[in-house]
């Protein structure tokens, strides 16, 4: 009994430690809300209800509707609530804690699919990876999503092996709060795992303990008691940003190739990709030993889920995040038939670790360009009088980010705004980039130049301005 205890311990304790100092390197290199695609327009959000108080439907730039539901904002503010500011570090806590229990899940469910090492391989396959630790180190929706539907299949898995119908009920609980987390893809998930499992067993009596009918109610209690206020407030504009907007450009839009993800997942999944070819075939053989398929669920999960999101128009990597458990795992078990599997994960895992210390602290900054919005803005914080008034005015893409540093949820200013703000005090201090100074300029408005910052790569500079005499 007491190897099988050691592993029960060191299953959990070493992939969460791993994966604890992995996202403390990650958190502690030169990065700010501008790396890692939208989080500075989730900031907007949680900035609008710090500032307003209104959570149902949060806003960005306090005048655009969301594209997705706000779970995450409001973990979000609730995180930045407890620090007491909405910080950097307050905003990305979430994901950092929902990234540490999603590898905790992980290894749990593993242990009812398969004997050790198999788990404590999933555990580190789910830790060491790219995408798990670009998500988790910043303000998306995409790790609670992740979470969520890991949750629900495991819920779903115990309803199966008869451990009670609340457990299939409970499985739709968890399938509703990932749909708030970020859409209706969970339910996409959650069903190419289990329907085509328990199909492939030839156990479709077992899908009456997931008690659909409960279940499915409880599931629509969820999503609705945010949906009908919601769109009750907002109208028609709502359907249109999140329905025929958001999720139908997702689903129609656009065509990418429908093995573009073939491309996009190895490497994403760097460096256990290797083993997911040989863990897909290990599960598929096991169906003829092995008469509960267990690892059927992972191939079921990950094989479905992975053609299901190849049929849609827009493909991204982290939209394959849910699959990452059920890669997790097929990846641990292929791993687990070489000899000496742990000491090779572990030597995988702190070469991962290694080039990520690289790739976030010796790479010159340069390269990189962290931070430079971070500290203009500051600096702008010290060069503007405190009884003027700061315009943000034509910053582009940016806007977010600069809008986030200023801690501001509204919309950036218009040229009349401009104008009116001179000529009520000769002088206006003005955010803009090259094109709102020429506009301004253009306005008949004279202009000097405070500061400047160079954004490389992301876009034109910004200048600080003195409008006016």
């Amino acid at each position: 009994m007491r190897p099988i205890a050691l592993f029960a311990r060191r299953d959990l304790v070493i992939p969460l430690v791993l994966a604890a100092l992995l996202l403390a390197v990650r958190l502690a290199g030169p990065r700010d809300m501008e790396c890692g695609g939208d989080q500075a327009k989730t900031a907007q959000y949680v900035l609008y209800a710090w500032n307003t108080g209104h959570l149902l439907v949060p806003l960005e730039k306090g005048e655009k509707l969301p594209t997705k539901p706000p779970l995450a904002v409001w973990v979000a503010l609730a995180s930045a609530r407890l620090a007491g500011d909405p910080s950097e570090l307050a905003l990305w806590m979430p994901s950092v804690l929902e990234g540490l229990l999603l590898v905790l899940f992980t290894v749990l469910l593993a242990r009812r699919l398969a004997p050790p090492p198999v788990p404590l391989l999933a555990g580190l396959a789910v830790a060491g990876n790219l995408v798990f630790v670009q998500t988790a180190t910043i303000l998306r929706p995409d790790m609670l999503h992740a979470l969520l539907v890991l949750l629900a299949v495991g819920a779903a898995l115990r309803a199966l092996d008869g451990e009670g119908r609340r457990w299939g009920i409970l499985s739709f609980f968890w399938l509703g709060l990932a749909v708030l987390a970020k859409g209706p893809a969970a339910l996409v998930f959650g069903g190419a795992a289990v329907v085509p499992f328990a199909l492939l067993r030839r156990d479709r009596p077992s899908l009456r303990r997931l008690s659909p009918g409960p279940g499915g109610a409880v599931l629509l209690l969820v999503v609705l008691a945010w949906a009908v206020p919601a769109f009750l407030q907002k109208g028609d504009a709502l359907v249109r940003t999140m329905v025929t907007g958001e999720l139908t450009r997702h689903a129609v839009g656009a065509r990418q190739p429908i093995y573009q993800y073939l491309f996009i997942f190895p490497g994403r999944f760097l460096p256990w990709v290797f083993a997911l070819p040989f863990g897909l075939a290990l599960a598929g053989r096991a169906r003829k030993a092995d008469p509960s398929f267990r690892l059927g669920l992972p191939l079921c999960w990950f094989a479905g889920g992975f053609l299901a999101m190849s049929l849609f128009s827009s493909k991204r990597a982290d939209y394959l995040l849910p699959l990452l458990p059920a890669a997790a795992v097929l990846s641990g078990a292929a791993i687990a038939r070489l000899r000496r599997a742990v000491p090779l994960a572990l030597a995988g895992f702190l070469l991962f670790l290694a080039g990520l210390v690289v790739v976030d602290h010796v790479i010159p900054e340069r390269f990189r360009e962290p931070g430079r919005i971070k500290g203009f803005v500051e600096r702008v914080r010290e060069a503007v009088p405190r009884d003027r008034p700061l315009l943000v005015y034509r910053t582009g893409s940016g806007a977010n980010v600069v809008l986030y540093y200023l801690r501001r949820s509204k919309r950036p200013s218009r040229l009349p705004e401009v104008e009116e703000a001179v000529r009520e005090r000769g002088t206006a201090y003005v955010l803009t980039n090259p094109r709102g100074e020429r506009e301004i300029a253009g306005a008949g408005i004279p202009v000097r130049r405070l500061l400047e910052v160079e954004r490389g790569s992301r876009g034109p500079p910004y200048f600080l301005l003195r409008a006016g005499r």
